[in-house]
């Protein structure tokens, strides 16, 4: 990983800024590489609610923007329609249109309203054609119309607490949220909305203990894979045939894991964590450990990052592969990362 494969980009608040005073702890945050001339463009938001899009293949910042006056939780990009969403503490969403190369221009806001005309609060967010599905921190999975950004469905008690990450099958089939009441749901979609309106599983962590914090699915030699990360630092693998056998599935890997996600192929596994690590590990040793039991526990294979930006307290918030697989992008709160994965 990281060494002989693709130039693996780094940077710092000093090429993220133009702005010199700026503080070292209001940059990185939260990453999305989105659709451009190429699959190397990234979008950064940071934590002190300003958004960057940078360019691989110049390897500089090609726009910085003022968005918000509070971090930015959340990046999601639409490919079809070359948009991106932002959400931040704020309740509302931000829609951008994408232009290339690396660079994109306002379009609209709008504040997010739950069915009793509250406002709410997202904490996570994914787009699904033509959907913006966010879960927020009251609970609830909101579906938007994406060009409106208008409420199109409301699961108001989908949780009973605050709502950590959400992620989609490759397929559009299924979705699946974690939370802060102990447990993940997947969902069944139907023309992108949940249907029925209830969860079609549930699962807990080991011991039914954890805040679940980071979620993901992919499909794995045919059959759907999902991966929890929890607050106290277990990483889980459940075969949807099998989703129950979570002692069988575990992989701890020392602090809090807060972002998962899988490489494009399934094969890959990366996980970002509460002491500012990241590791990837590949998804058939993990499996292979997983269901003998036996045999020797993989190694996760550590993500090389500055001890200068490192320290206790400094979650890897955000992480994502490329759309072809070839880079990780790594959101940390002093800076913001971009790996090569070898072959």
């Amino acid at each position: 990983m990281g060494g002989s494969g693709p130039k693996p980009w780094e940077w710092t608040e000093e090429a993220y800024s133009t702005d010199p005073d700026k503080e070292r702890s209001q940059f990185g945050s939260v990453v999305s590489f989105y659709p451009a001339t190429d699959q190397h463009s990234l979008a950064i938001g940071s934590n002190n609610g300003s958004l960057a899009f940078f360019n691989l293949s110049t390897g500089s910042f090609n726009q910085w923007h003022e968005v918000t006056p509070d971090r930015i939780t959340g990046l999601v990009a639409a490919p079809v329609s070359s948009h991106l969403f932002v959400s931040s503490n704020y309740p509302e969403i931000h829609k951008w249109k994408l232009q290339r190369p690396a660079s994109a221009r306002h379009e609209k806001e709008a504040l997010v309203e739950s069915p009793q005309g509250t406002l709410v609060r997202p904490q996570a967010m994914l787009f699904h054609d033509p959907h913006l599905v966010l879960g927020t921190r009251e609970g609830a999975i909101l579906t938007l119309d994406a060009g409106k950004l208008a409420v199109q469905q409301a699961i108001p008690n989908a949780h009973a607490a605050r709502i950590w990450d959400l992620d989609i099958s490759p397929g559009g089939n299924h979705l699946m949220s974690g939370g802060a009441d102990n447990s993940a749901y997947l969902w069944t979609l139907s023309s992108g909305l949940v249907d029925p309106p209830s969860a079609t599983l549930k699962i807990t962590p080991p011991d039914g203990n954890g805040i679940v914090s980071a979620v993901a699915l992919t499909t794995y030699d045919g059959a759907l894979l999902f991966a929890l990360g929890t607050e106290n630092g277990y990483l889980t693998l459940h075969p949807k045939e099998s989703p129950k056998r979570s002692r069988e599935h575990v992989l701890f890997l020392g602090s809090g894991i807060w972002s998962i996600d899988f490489s494009p192929d399934g094969q890959l596994i990366a996980a970002g964590t509460q002491s500012g690590d990241t590791f990837v590990l590949h998804t058939d040793q993990l499996l292979a450990f997983c269901a003998g039991g036996t045999k020797p526990q993989p190694t996760p294979i550590p993500m090389t990052i500055s001890p200068e930006y490192t320290s206790a307290f400094t979650r890897i918030s955000s992480i994502q592969f490329s759309p072809d697989g070839l880079y990780l992008a790594v959101g940390h709160p002093r800076a913001a990362f971009i790996l090569g994965v070898c072959p």
